[in-house]
């Protein structure tokens, strides 16, 4: 599994729970249930389906944990969030005010093949890109 079979709404909790356990080190469902404006019992069907593909275990206090692949998964989708918002603020500029929601679904939608040829364009550009450097989609 490589995380391109995840529905968008599996993908908003996964990359929830990696931008969570990044500034907290610690994720449990009430902060998910905060965080997206949802009710538990979304949560509790996500998280399910988030361990039977792999991306995240559950502790015996009930916190919830990225695994290795869901590490990668919720990395590899961030990075091309970040790719998009520079090519977006390089091309059209102030006049760009895409909202996180927006952003999300385009980055969900667009093409490993697409994102790889805007990151290609971005370092032709100039040194101005350097931001690119961490934000590879590898």
């Amino acid at each position: 599994m490589d995380g391109k079979n995840l529905s968008y709404s599996s993908r908003n909790y996964l990359d929830f729970i990696y931008r969570q356990s990044t500034q907290t080190g610690y994720v449990r469902p009430v902060d998910i249930s905060n965080g997206l404006h949802v009710a538990k019992p979304s949560v509790t069907r996500a998280v399910k389906i988030l361990e039977t593909e792999g991306m995240v275990r559950k502790d015996p206090r009930g916190g919830i944990g990225l695994t290795v692949l869901g590490t990668a998964v919720a990395r590899i989708s961030r990075n091309k969030r970040e790719i998009l918002r520079i090519f977006f603020d390089r091309t059209i500029g102030d006049r760009c005010t895409l909202s996180d929601q927006e952003m999300n679904r385009i980055a969900y939608s667009i093409s490993d093949e697409a994102i790889r040829a805007i990151e290609e364009y971005l370092q032709k550009a100039g040194p101005e890109n350097s931001i690119i450097q961490k934000a590879a989609f590898r």
